[in-house]
């Protein structure tokens, strides 16, 4: 009895871990995975390691080519283009680590506050300015030359992907406060 019990856990924790993965979608891939990747990929360019992480996706990018001209159904292509960019995000937190993106296990940077945390705050941002033309540039014209201030601090090696990520994210934060109490 102990031993069908245990098959049956087994089993189960086989399954769920499945079941809580829900598929992937077109609207997943635009509004989530691409913008996460876009942001690492900036950070990337600003660090100087591009080219480290262009050396590394490649087999990635040309399966993501071949899922969009091959054979497969939509649904299909979708999912593999899913899965090979959710690879390219781990590659490029990889390199953001210092690492070469080549490695089986890859390494993540963020202690704290990712990437997507700050798209979100950024898109946060952007939803409270839906429909106002110019609200956005106004909300984050205060900002403008402490965000140039930070970008060239990144591009010139002085703050690490870590650092530019929590600081983007704590301006962001700012800006989502200004816009309260001016609200």
């Amino acid at each position: 009895m102990k031993r069908i019990f245990r098959m049956v856990l087994l089993a189960a924790g086989m399954i769920f871990p499945l079941l809580s993965q829900a598929a992937c979608t077109q609207a997943d891939l635009d509004d989530k995975l691409y913008p996460a990747l876009q942001y690492r990929l900036r950070c990337l360019d600003g660090l100087g390691r591009l080219d480290v992480f262009r050396s590394a996706a490649t087999p990635h990018s040309q399966r993501i080519s071949e899922a969009r001209i091959g054979q497969a159904s939509p649904k299909q292509a979708v999912a593999v283009i899913c899965g090979e960019t959710r690879a390219l995000i781990a590659i490029a937190d990889d390199v953001l680590t210092g690492g070469d993106g080549t490695s089986d296990v890859k390494k993540s940077p963020w202690q704290g506050v990712t990437p997507d945390d700050v798209l979100k705050r950024r898109n946060e941002v952007m939803q409270r300015c839906k429909g106002q033309l110019g609200c956005y540039q106004q909300a984050m014209a205060d900002y403008e030359k402490e965000i140039g201030v930070l970008d060239g601090r990144a591009r010139m090696g002085r703050i690490s992907a870590v650092e530019y990520i929590e600081q983007m994210y704590a301006l962001f934060g700012r800006v989502l406060q200004a816009m309260k109490a001016k609200s």
